[in-house]
């Protein structure tokens, strides 16, 4: 920021191949009047600039031709006796989220107020008395560090997340620079689910999720269901006020449904998102007994869980437990059962195949009508559809397969097909774009595993774009093993197909 006038001037020096090409912008910015900082607020990839006067932020978002002012905002929980202020994407939500290092008392502390995407920062005060009001701030305590001059926000030890360089004073008079780096706790993503919409695509995934209201670790993993959007399926954005609904015990209660919670299927049907989740379940005989339950929303994101009984009925031996649900929606089901429910089963401890259960309603599927599935390879995967140009179906199902070249051995995503939806081929010669396993950064995520697939709104039926040819985005988790302790470093891989269907017998 430079004067001019009384006012500023935006000036960018863009770097090209020969050097530095700058550009200037006029601004009714007063850069010796306010805090001025520079991020992405928005999360569209640009760098937007932040202003900071009191506690009232103004964004000036970059359109990449110029900026455009948006509206002030207040922000509820800035500090007093503020010494500085930094700008970084602390949460890694792809929003820019602003760092206050202020005094309080003869305590000095650091305030992370996380960014909302619209100019915001931190919760409202109507926010309060709400569940998720801890969830949108950070507070620590700085200790053995006192006459702080300055702070920055940067990736100090390149594990891709922001920390903290503190500029501070000695008592000799001379400066010091110290470091405060997040701290690396497990935290994962997997089991997504990916939905294509009408304006673009959301995503909801099982994982690890911390509350600052519990203590996770006292009943295990702290899994729990997020939400993510994207425009395009390649950039997302995470929902930080908290996960769809918090564990039954969380809240106090006592049943089937309290524990652990993953796997979200969901569809969007008239209306409704009509979800499906696996939770941590023990037999009576403290056998593996996971069960699957029910929630439904109008909106997406605030849920009614459906507690009184699991989804699957008329389960006689009390000693079976099901896992990696994949549900679908079949419109011209010719018996009038759209919802086809796909579903791992274990006995008495032990796998014991796929079964596949179809139902009028989402929420109720009988298991004495269950018929069996063939052909299925692993566990954690996604079905959907098409429609060939004949107006047949083609059953599709996203997994995974063992590859192995002169880079390495890993699994690598792959597709079982069908045409009834219960007898199914595999052809592992048809593989998807995986990890690059050369490249170090993926050295605790070498293979992939709970894969899923975009489908119109989660129904299954993949999209038909106008030239004939099908399109999806496909998700899966990366790690190098699928349990514990390596899946809880797992990350989130994205990728993008498009394809066209050559019909050929399916028993050659």
């Amino acid at each position: 920021m430079t004067r001019h006038n009384q006012k500023g001037i935006i000036c960018i020096l863009e770097q090209k191949d020969e050097g530095f090409v700058k550009k200037a912008y006029l601004s009714d910015i007063k850069p010796k009047k306010q805090t001025v900082l520079a991020g992405d607020v928005n999360g569209d990839g640009l760098c937007d600039i932040l202003t900071l006067k009191g506690d009232v932020a103004t964004t000036y978002t970059n359109t990449g031709e110029g900026f455009k002012k948006l509206k002030n905002k207040k922000i509820y929980l800035f500090p007093s006796n503020v010494i500085d202020i930094a700008i970084g994407d602390m949460n890694t939500d792809s929003f820019a989220d602003i760092v206050i290092v202020y005094k309080d008392n003869n305590n000095i502390c650091i305030r992370t107020l996380f960014g909302r995407g619209d100019g915001s920062f931190g919760p409202t005060k109507a926010e309060e008395d709400t569940r998720y009001y801890k969830n949108l701030f950070g507070e620590y305590m700085v200790h053995g560090i006192e006459d702080i001059l300055s702070i920055v926000a940067g990736d100090i030890n390149g594990d891709g997340v922001p920390d903290i360089v503190i500029n501070s004073l000695r008592q000799n008079g001379s400066k010091s620079i110290s470091y405060l780096c997040q701290e690396d706790k497990p935290a994962y993503d997997y089991s997504m689910h990916v939905m294509k919409m009408e304006d673009g695509y959301i995503m909801y995934a099982g994982g690890r999720w911390y509350d600052l209201n519990t203590s996770a670790v006292e009943h295990g993993d702290g899994d729990h269901i997020m939400f993510y959007w994207s425009k395009d399926g390649v950039d997302w954005k995470r929902r930080i006020e908290g996960p769809m609904f918090f564990l039954g015990w969380e809240e106090g209660a006592e049943g089937w449904w309290i524990r652990n919670t993953l796997e979200p299927e969901v569809v969007y049907v008239d209306g409704v998102y009509h979800m499906l989740w696996q939770c941590t379940y023990r037999t009576p005989g403290d056998n593996y007994g996971d069960l699957i339950g029910y929630s439904s929303s109008v909106d997406g994101i605030n849920w009614e869980r459906k507690i009184d009984e699991p989804v699957i009925f008329n389960v006689r031996n009390k000693e079976t437990g099901f896992n990696h649900e994949e549900l679908i929606y079949v419109c011209d089901d010719p018996d009038g059962k759209p919802w086809h429910l796909y579903v791992g089963y274990f006995l008495y401890g032990r796998f014991s195949g796929h079964v596949r259960i179809r139902s009028d309603v989402p929420y109720r599927f009988n298991w004495e009508e269950r018929e069996s599935v063939t052909g299925f390879s692993n566990i954690g995967n996604q079905i959907g559809y098409l429609y060939d140009d004949d107006g047949e179906k083609i059953y599709m199902r996203i997994t995974h397969t063992t590859f192995k070249d002169d880079d390495g051995e890993r699994t690598v995503p792959t597709f079982n097909f069908s045409r009834d939806g219960l007898v199914w081929y595999s052809n592992k010669e048809q593989l998807l774009a995986s990890v690059d396993i050369t490249d170090p950064v993926t050295s605790r995520n070498k293979n992939v595993y709970f894969l899923g697939m975009s489908t119109i709104n989660g129904t299954g039926e993949i999209e038909r774009l106008e030239d004939g040819t099908y399109k999806l985005v496909y998700v899966a988790t990366t790690s190098n093993s699928p349990t514990a302790m390596e899946i809880f470093l797992s990350e989130a891989g994205v990728g993008v197909m498009t394809f066209k269907i050559d019909l050929l017998d399916m028993n050659d």
